[in-house]
C-alpha cells in the first residue's frame, strides 16, 4: 500500500478525460521542471503525484510513445540525462539505489501516452526486503516544488551533462 499525495485520486479520475498530452502542455509542466537537469532532447521533472519522495520523471521533449521512435541522438542523450539524474538524486537523497521504470503501450498501466521514465531514489529504510509490517507503506512528505528546489537550488557537485 502506498500513501499517496491526496490529489492523486482526482488526477486518476481526470487524466483519461484530457484531450491534450499533459507532458506537451508547457503550462502544466512549468512548475515541475528541474532546469539544471533538462537537456536538448529531454525534460526532467519532479512528479506532482510521486510514488516516493524524490520521484523524478525523464520525459522526451518530442512527443513519442515508444523507444523505437527515438533518434540515435535522443538515445545517446538519454543515457547522459539518466546518469546526471541518478548522480543528483544520489547526492540529495544520500543513496546509490534507484528504481527506474517505463511503461510502454496501451495496456501497460501508463497514465500518459508520452515516452517517460520514472526514477525513484531508494534507501535502506524503504528497502522492500526489510522485515517490517509497514514495508509497503510509503508516506510522501515532499511536494514536487520542494523536490525541484532540492534538485535545482541545492549546491550539489555532480558531473553535469553537455
Amino acid at each position: 500500500m502506498r500513501v499517496l499525495e491526496k490529489k492523486r485520486s482526482v488526477y486518476n479520475a481526470n487524466i483519461s478525460k484530457k484531450k491534450t498530452c499533459q507532458f506537451c502542455d508547457k503550462k502544466n509542466m512549468a512548475e515541475q521542471i528541474c532546469t539544471s537537469l533538462t537537456s536538448h532532447h529531454w525534460f526532467v521533472i519532479a512528479s506532482k503525484y510521486p510514488y516516493m519522495d524524490g520521484n523524478l520523471i525523464i520525459i522526451s521533449k518530442r512527443h513519442v510513445e515508444d523507444i523505437d521512435t527515438l533518434s540515435s541522438e535522443e538515445r545517446k542523450e538519454w543515457f547522459e540525462i539518466l546518469e546526471c539524474t541518478k548522480q543528483r538524486l544520489g547526492k540529495v537523497f544520500s543513496t546509490t539505489s534507484f528504481n527506474i521504470s517505463i511503461n510502454i503501450g496501451e495496456y501497460s498501466a501508463r497514465s500518459i501516452a508520452h515516452l517517460h521514465w520514472q526514477i525513484i531514489p531508494r534507501d535502506r529504510i524503504s528497502n522492500q526486503n526489510a522485515l517490517n509490517i509497514f514495508q509497503d507503506i510509503h508516506v510522501i512528505s515532499l511536494d514536487h516544488k520542494d523536490v525541484v528546489r532540492l534538485i535545482d537550488e541545492r549546491n550539489v557537485q555532480v558531473h553535469e551533462h553537455n
